[in-house]
């Protein structure tokens, strides 16, 4: 009976802790002086807590309520769970992780700094209660996810029965014809966004590959195009997606006289080939008899998400290359040895567009290749070969093929957001400090005088577009030389930086994706590329008798996921964590297999991490959400076979 009582005690404490959290604010000034004088020492520290909790809400209180009975439920069944060494780790550490991303997000959103958690006494005690009540949340709702997938993986996945008359039609046609089912139910479902968007979507950089197909100059000729005075082609924005739409555009002009008709060309080709490769992964789920709601919500998912469609139209490596990585998980999943690899047209073909539609394309695949070679014995040497044959077409590619033509890469700026936006705060925050020597080296590389005023927390581009693309490779290194100096005296600067400009995408109160690549601006760039490319007439425009259904569409699917619950698909926290935490599902499991699945999602993370803007671009995201309903799915069929093959575990 005590047992029993002090069990609901510490349900009920946690539950508290919980709500304390949740209500906690940081940033909460402290007591005013008159009142902290009527007190002790040790009591105004303990007002100024007291203080940084927001005012009574009636939801904290419903809220209690049913937190005491999330615990209660988790902790029936965390025995089970945590029963072993992988089970009780892949929940502590995913829930340590959320935490620390609440309480440092809660202090970067506010303050740009850390200053909220470590700027004194009360500000620690402030985050060591809200780093508790978030870490036991998330933990239960982690230990009840988990069980749930434990009860769920041992179904059998297989078409149900159905029913509703007209459902049961669609899943028997499904069933019979996955691929041609699929393909029309999504091109029906977006045929007022393919209306709406017309001619298509152009984004900042489109005029610029638009402008370098017709061989004008562009915004990166100005710094890119070294080599030759001729040629404006540059491989900033891969010259393989620039090169194709020059094609589109070409053949819109020739046959149509239109080259909006041409930008049509090109994006529609886009969207079928993205609705293409949704329709062979859900041939493959019916194949493999994934559960029928399963399939049914993926087909909802591609066909709903707000930015999933609101891309399919837009005019950027980055939908194509989602495309190429979801292709390449469902080819992989097919291969069983490595003579598989070679027969498997998909395999290849997800490869090459995976390399030349994003210049990052082929960091992803070495180090993926690298990983399943390690972790999956059966395709070992194959995997080598790739990485051989990656490497060999790298190099002459960017040493051989781009030269010959004049055609120039793309800068070295891209790679190097992380020690330049460390660089630029350290100058801003202590100025004071930096040497003459330091200051000139600098100064080889980037506008020293001009970084403190340039420095966005959130965003690099400032920062990196006063690269210096003429800087030698002496430059660079005494660059990081004085880089790693730097970071001896100051290593706080350096990693709040970092966390500054990347913590967007591990908390779920950042701003939401934002909305660039609406209609309006998209129409501003079409002006922009009609100015700059006015010597060969292009003229691209948006009809005008489609402008109110083409604003209302917009607005009113923007609007629609703003609501609660719906705008966790806005958020990029969302995939983020779903991410994480099938990884560390798949970890518990301890299927290889599964967690296979996730490596070119993961490391699509990292190159998130390393990229210019804190969460709000989505498109930096966009590969991730586009492939996570495969990497969950195929991960859950090997997890649900239980057949682990030794070749996995590395022996």
């Amino acid at each position: 009976m005590n047992k029993v009582f002090d069990t609901k005690v510490r349900f009920f404490l946690l539950s508290f802790i919980t709500i304390l959290a949740i209500n906690m604010n940081l940033s909460a000034k402290d007591i005013p002086a008159d009142i902290r004088d009527k007190v002790s020492g040790w009591a105004g520290g303990v007002l100024a807590l007291l203080a940084s909790f927001n005012s009574y809400n009636i939801f904290y209180l419903i809220s209690l309520i049913f937190l005491f009975y999330l615990y209660n439920i988790a902790f029936k069944q965390s025995k089970i769970i945590q029963s072993n060494r992988w089970g009780s780790g892949c929940i502590v550490l995913p829930s340590a992780l959320f935490a620390f991303f609440m309480v440092m997000g809660f202090s970067f959103k506010a303050d740009n700094s850390w200053k909220l958690v470590l700027g004194n006494q009360t500000s620690v005690l402030r985050a060591i209660i809200m780093f508790t009540g978030y870490f036991f949340l998330f933990k239960a709702i982690i230990i009840i996810i988990f069980s749930r997938l434990d009860y769920k993986l041992t179904l059998n996945f297989s078409i149900e029965k159905e029913s509703n008359q007209y459902m049961k039609w669609y899943i028997t046609k499904l069933s019979e014809y996955p691929f041609i089912t699929a393909f029309v139910t999504l091109f029906i479902i977006y045929i007022p966004y393919i209306i709406a968007s017309y001619p298509g979507i152009l984004m900042g950089d489109t005029w610029d590959q638009i402008a370098q197909g017709f061989n004008i100059d562009g915004w990166t000729s100005e710094y890119l195009n070294l080599r030759s005075e001729n040629v404006k082609l540059n491989n900033h924005q891969p010259i393989f997606h620039t090169l194709l739409l020059h094609i589109c555009l070409s053949a819109g002009n020739r046959c149509f006289s239109s080259y909006n008709m041409g930008v049509f060309l090109f994006c529609f080709a886009q969207f079928l080939f993205m609705i293409g490769t949704i329709s062979l992964f859900i041939k493959g789920c019916v194949s493999l008899k994934i559960n029928n709601k399963i399939v049914l919500f993926a087909i909802l998912y591609f066909a709903a998400a707000p930015r999933i469609q609101n891309y399919m139209f837009l005019i950027t490596k980055d939908v194509i290359y989602a495309g190429g990585l979801l292709l390449f998980l469902v080819a992989f999943q097919s291969i069983k040895s490595n003579q598989d690899i070679y027969k498997n047209w998909q395999f290849i073909v997800s490869l090459l567009i995976i390399f030349f539609i994003r210049n990052d394309g082929k960091y992803l695949l070495c180090l993926t290749v690298v990983l399943i070679a390690l972790l999956n014995k059966t395709l070992r040497k194959g995997m080598l070969w790739i990485l051989i044959g990656i490497l060999s077409i790298n190099f002459a590619y960017e040493h051989i093929l781009l030269p010959a033509f004049d055609i120039t890469l793309g800068s070295r700026r891209e790679v190097l957001s992380i020690p330049f936006q460390q660089t630029a705060r350290y100058i801003s925050d202590a100025k004071q400090d930096v040497t003459s020597e330091e200051k000139q080296i600098i100064s080889q590389i980037l506008n020293y005088d001009e970084l403190a005023n340039l420095y966005n927390p959130n965003k690099s581009d400032a920062v990196k577009n006063t690269f210096n693309e003429l800087a030698s490779r002496e430059d660079m290194n005494a660059y990081f030389r004085i880089w790693f100096e730097m970071l001896k005296k100051h290593p706080g600067i350096y990693l709040q930086a970092t966390m500054n400009n990347t913590y967007g995408y591990f908390y779920p109160h950042a701003a939401l994706a934002n909305r660039n690549y609406t209609y309006s601006w998209s129409s501003e760039n079409m002006t922009t590329t009609n100015e700059v490319c006015a010597a060969v007439n292009v003229r691209l425009s948006y009809p005008k008798a489609l402008d109110t259904f083409r604003n209302t569409y917009e607005e009113i699917r923007e609007y629609l996921f703003r609501l609660p619950v719906l705008a966790a698909l806005l958020s990029p926290a969302t995939y983020t964590w779903i991410l994480i935490l099938w990884v560390f599902y798949c970890i518990k499991c301890r299927n290889y297999q599964a967690f296979l699945y996730t490596v070119p999602l993961l490391i699509q993370l990292l190159i998130c991490i390393a990229s210019p803007c804190n969460g709000r671009y989505f498109r930096y995201l966009y590969p991730i959400a586009f492939c996570l309903p495969a990497t969950v799915i195929y991960g859950g069929v090997s997890i649900k076979n239980r057949e682990i093959d030794r070749n996995f575990k590395g022996e």
